[in-house]
């Protein structure tokens, strides 16, 4: 294995936000190169949920956020630090996506179930009947549902289950196509209640109290925080989504180098840093032979057999 040509030597993080986009980035460059910086360090930059401050809370992996510049934005910046001798590391979250209908696969997850392609994305431990427990409601379900908190909401033939701000799907099987017809039809308060009850029975989630349902969550979250769930990157479509805008940042030199959030929550952490060397290594043979830098990993170190062990994976 060869050495890479480019070690980031010194680097100044920068935290991207849609008050501090990409063109707000470019306008720093000179002073960062006064500083002596060599290598920009960008927060998550990939679409994350709407007014996010920070980016890790991912919806689409596959897209840069147009908040910050989009991907147009984000070459622009890339050229202008070149030009200056800068490269640019990224900040990538494998661990995490936001629980969220913002995120389609999560969205995919809740509306088909267990069957969905994108089950295997996250890591959850489905009911016996195939749901996972999604412990956002105010109080009990059955007292929830008589407050008439619980909403359907359609637009252009999407009908949607409504909780304050969430947003669920709903699904198009037998049961749920049956129980929303009768919601529409319903004459009278307790037949739409109860049309509403046998919809949220037919879908493949369980709302449930946040006091009681904390304990009966089946699917694995960064720490505590409900909003996070935890990605499989071992799965190969999970590898696909959560990479999936790097291939062509990469690539074209865009980037120089990642750096991986949180590589202790992943449960194989040196197995994934092996694949995504495999990744890189054959993204860096295709890259144009113009370019002065060469792609990297940094991790943050992780624990094995209780001792601390960084490795950086490199291209070869």
């Amino acid at each position: 294995m060869s050495t890479p040509n480019h070690i980031p030597l010194s680097t100044y993080r920068l935290q991207l936000n849609a008050d501090f986009p990409f063109s707000s980035a470019i306008e720093q460059l000179d002073y960062l190169v006064r500083l002596g910086i060599g290598d920009l360090y960008l927060s998550p930059i990939m679409r994350a949920v709407a007014g996010s401050a920070h980016g890790y809370d991912v919806t689409d992996p596959t897209q840069v956020n147009p908040a910050l510049g989009g991907q147009s934005g984000l070459r622009d910046l890339s050229e202008e630090a070149r030009d200056q001798g800068l490269g640019i590391l990224l900040d990538i979250v494998p661990n995490h996506m936001a629980a969220t209908v913002e995120n389609p696969s999560w969205e995919a997850l809740l509306r088909d179930g267990p069957d969905a392609p994108e089950a295997g994305v996250f890591d959850v431990f489905w009911d016996p009947d195939g749901k996972i427990v999604l412990p956002i409601l105010g109080d009990h379900y059955a007292d929830v549902l008589e407050r008439n908190e619980l909403t359907v909401e359609e637009q252009d033939g999407d009908a949607k289950l409504g909780y304050f701000d969430h947003r669920f799907p709903i699904n198009d099987g037998d049961a749920s196509r049956a129980a929303l017809g009768r919601y529409r039809e319903a004459g009278s308060e307790e037949e739409r209640q109860a049309a509403l009850d046998s919809l949220v029975a037919a879908q493949h989630y369980r709302l449930s109290y946040w006091r009681t349902g904390s304990r009966a969550i089946n699917y694995r979250r960064f720490f505590d925080i409900n909003d996070l769930a935890a990605v499989r990157p071992e799965d190969d479509l999970a590898f696909e989504i959560v990479h999936g805008d790097l291939q062509s940042l990469i690539a074209d030199g865009t980037i120089s180098g990642l750096r991986i959030d949180h590589i202790d929550g992943l449960r194989r952490p040196e197995a994934y840093l092996e694949r995504l060397q495999r990744y890189l290594s054959r993204l860096e043979a295709s890259r144009c032979t113009s370019s002065s830098r060469r792609s990297y990993p940094a991790t943050k170190s992780f624990r094995r057999n209780g001792r601390s062990t960084a490795r950086p994976a490199t291209t070869s």
